[in-house]
């Protein structure tokens, strides 16, 4: 039952990959903190700019399916950081905002 169960939840999440890149996924996030693609990408330690990546990395791996690899390098930083900042378990508004700004 388990793996039937981790197959859906998968596939789910492949399909939304389908509808939505990094990119995109960016744009949005931009949107909704106000910070420049710049900050996000780069390391810098704002307050604003951390948020943000946290936010995008979480929506990125956790609902949309993407390895940490893979946001890792689109952030610019190592995999175990993405992975790090996905696995964060306190509730964040920012993530939750995005995710009904997008339907998710």
């Amino acid at each position: 039952m388990q793996n039937i169960l981790a197959e859906a939840d998968w596939e789910r999440r492949q399909a939304l990959r389908k509808k939505i890149g990094l990119d995109e996924l960016a744009t949005r996030v931009l949107a909704a903190t106000g910070i420049s693609g710049q900050e996000l990408r780069s390391g810098v330690k704002r307050p604003a700019a951390v948020a943000a990546r946290r936010a995008f990395t979480t929506i990125a791996v956790r609902d949309y399916g993407y390895s940490a690899a893979a946001v890792g390098r689109y952030l610019g930083v190592v995999p175990s950081t993405a992975q790090r900042q996905a696995s964060v378990e306190e509730p964040n508004p920012l993530v939750e905002r995005i995710r009904k700004d997008l339907g998710i």
